[in-house]
């Protein structure tokens, strides 16, 4: 200290300004991610939040966007045009992390977006993406595949293949959405459901596409059939999430079962 120059220091001003940031940030990053995006519905709408997303480079855009809470995501992934539902599916597909830099850039631009004010430029690209910690890119991925034609996820995926050296990541291997299932061998099919909860499928099944859920539940034997829309009733659009997202991983679980046991290969049903 003895050796500082004093006019090289920020004002006071400037220096309690520089400290607040920094304290905001700290305190923002010792959140829950639940506790930091849960409002993001409230604040800024679907729309909102598509258009916030939107106006991001893509790779941001897609952080932004796997933060959401699964109930907004996938309300936001309908709004989406089908454009940028491809170009966040092909970030997500990158990596399943996000460094403390982004971090903390997303959070200065919700800061910015509440207050009206212009959206701070995005940090340099940083180069390596298998650093920092993990987020439900998977579950993102869940979400917005579905919504997508399949002839662009079969691109999508031959990409990600290519980024990988020819492997998928084996965290790919919490992806699920619906067409999936019915890649699957009939006979295969009826034993991999055996293995999850029937209140969980139903719940699971409720937050589909209605036209692919008519069309799932009808390939089904008629007492699978009667189960399922016997489970159809929530009494809270909660119960109904937790239902769904119980079924989700009960469904994850029952298909790397079956790919450990070498009756399926995961790269034949994922694309």
């Amino acid at each position: 200290m003895k050796t500082v120059d004093e006019k090289a220091l920020l004002s006071d001003a400037e220096f309690f300004r520089v400290l607040n940031q920094h304290s905001i940030s700290s305190t923002l990053m010792a959140q829950a991610d639940a506790e930091v995006y849960r409002s993001l519905r409230e604040e800024f709408g679907s729309n909102g939040v598509a258009n916030l997303i939107e106006s991001l480079p893509p790779h941001h855009g897609a952080l932004l966007f796997g933060h959401v809470p699964t109930d907004c995501q996938q309300d936001v992934a309908r709004i989406m045009s089908p454009e940028l539902r491809v170009s966040i599916a092909n970030e997500l597909l990158a990596s399943n992390r996000i460094s403390k830099e982004e971090t903390v850039h997303l959070f200065e631009v919700l800061d910015a977006a509440r207050a009206g004010k212009p959206l701070p430029p995005a940090p340099p690209a940083q180069g390596i993406l298998d650093r920092g910690r993990q987020f439900d890119a998977a579950g993102a991925l869940s979400v917005l595949l579905p919504l997508i034609e399949s002839s662009e996820r079969g691109a999508l995926f031959a990409r990600a293949q290519g980024r990988s050296g020819g492997t998928l990541p084996l965290w790919y291997q919490d992806i699920l959405y619906g067409d999936m299932l019915l890649k699957l061998p009939e006979e295969l099919q009826r034993d991999l459901l055996l293995d999850v909860d029937v209140r969980g499928l139903a719940g699971w099944s409720s937050v589909q596409q209605p036209a692919w859920q008519e069309s799932f539940i009808a390939r089904l034997a008629p007492a699978m059939q009667n189960a399922i829309r016997a489970n159809m009733s929530f009494v809270s659009r909660e119960e109904q999430r937790t239902a769904a997202r119980r079924g989700q991983n009960e469904l994850i679980s029952a298909v790397k079962k079956q790919v450990a046991r070498g009756k399926v290969s995961f790269a034949e049903i994922i694309a």
